[in-house]
């Protein structure tokens, strides 16, 4: 005799949130106010490229903090993803979408 099959595993979303406090908000803190104090120190020694430099910095702590601040859910238990390539959660073993 053979058993039967088991059920299959429940298939839930994924949920995307961003946090407004953390990790991601300050280091887009760092970029508002770390990008123009670079340029304002080097723009006496590199001149419009210390801006450059500084603004190019600023845009960049902008970028990655925004990354930074999102992150996944699983909708059937809510449970906090790793990373957003996660396919099966490991809480509640629950296939993504």
């Amino acid at each position: 005799m053979s058993t039967p099959p088991p059920f299959p595993p429940p298939i839930a979303p994924r949920l995307y949130k961003s946090e407004s406090m953390g990790t991601g908000c300050l280091v887009q803190g760092l970029g508002l106010v770390g990008g123009p104090v670079i340029g304002a120190v080097l723009a006496p020694h590199l001149g419009i490229f210390g801006w450059v430099i500084g603004g190019g910095l600023a845009i960049a702590l902008l970028i990655q903090g925004s990354g930074m601040a999102k992150y996944c859910l699983c909708g059937s238990c809510h449970n906090r993803l790793t990373s957003h390539k996660v396919t099966v959660c490991p809480a509640c073993h629950a296939q993504l979408r």
